[in-house]
């Protein structure tokens, strides 16, 4: 790869596509709220990703690289969902204790469980994202969620050809 070329072609030189909360209709306390309870999901999927990123990077770096960037997208949806909970007239601001998981490994077969357990909560994700959606009308609310499902989605199916390209193995 040519290291001047960007490594992600959504992260190009020109300014992506970001949905805004500018034009958000009104506040939504009650949706605000069910925003709340997933707002801290986010970001513990960045930081899952972030650890699933050191196991698999012996292994496969360019695994390793894949879901850092996942990482960084994650991180992103959570300051997107931060904007979206102030509008609506919630409080973003969580205390939780971050836990990643069982997974653990070095060795070659760890791959396999590691993907797994990745596929498990991209799919939790994705079903609290679309249940999300299902509760406005808005369509700012559901422009910006639907930017976040997007990726998720995408991610989503990278993670189920991986799984099945190494349990064929």
């Amino acid at each position: 790869m040519n290291p001047s070329q960007p490594p992600n072609p959504k992260r190009s030189s020109v300014s992506p596509f970001r949905p805004t909360v500018r034009g958000c209709v009104g506040q939504d306390p009650p949706l605000a709220r069910v925003a709340e309870e997933f707002y801290h999901e986010l970001l513990t999927s960045s930081i899952a990703y972030t650890y699933r990123s050191l196991l698999a990077e012996e292994e496969d770096p360019l695994l390793a690289d894949r879901l850092d960037g996942f990482s960084v997208e994650d991180a992103e949806h959570f300051r997107m969902l931060g904007r979206l909970i102030l509008a609506l007239g919630g409080d973003p601001t969580h205390r939780t204790r971050i836990t990643v998981g069982g997974e653990h490994a070095s060795l070659p077969s760890a791959l396999p469980a590691l993907l797994q357990e990745t596929l498990s909560g991209e799919k939790r994700l994705i079903d609290r994202l679309e249940t999300l959606m299902g509760k406005s009308r808005d369509r700012v609310v559901r422009s910006l969620l639907s930017y976040i499902l997007e990726d998720h989605s995408r991610r989503l199916r990278f993670l189920e050809k991986e799984h099945a390209d190494r349990t064929r193995k």
